[in-house]
């Protein structure tokens, strides 16, 4: 079951990064990013993660592709701390 889950999820990365591609050649046509970060998005909850231990064996290709396929979500979720970080801790504006 686990070889069908990373089969899709390598399936809609791989769209996804086709999605980006054409999205950002001709300008910026937000129907084709708002279809890229659905399939980041789809292919991060779909992939068997080893760190979140839905994936036992370890080979150094899935580790590999777990990254990359993780990397766009991961990547989001740093950005959102780090803009939430000032309202959780307190904005001081002694100016």
């Amino acid at each position: 079951m686990n070889v069908l889950r990373e089969c899709g999820a390598v399936l809609l990365f791989l769209a996804a990064v086709a999605s980006v591609v054409h999205g950002l050649s001709g300008g910026p046509l937000w129907p084709c990013l708002g279809l890229a970060a659905l399939c980041f998005g789809l292919a991060y909850w779909l992939w068997p993660s080893r760190r979140r231990g839905q994936r036992e064996e370890a080979h150094s290709w899935l580790d590999l592709l777990e990254i990359l396929i993780e990397l766009p979500v991961n990547l989001l979720f740093w950005l959102l701390r780090q803009l939430a970080r000032p309202f959780r801790d307190g904005i001081d504006l002694d100016i």
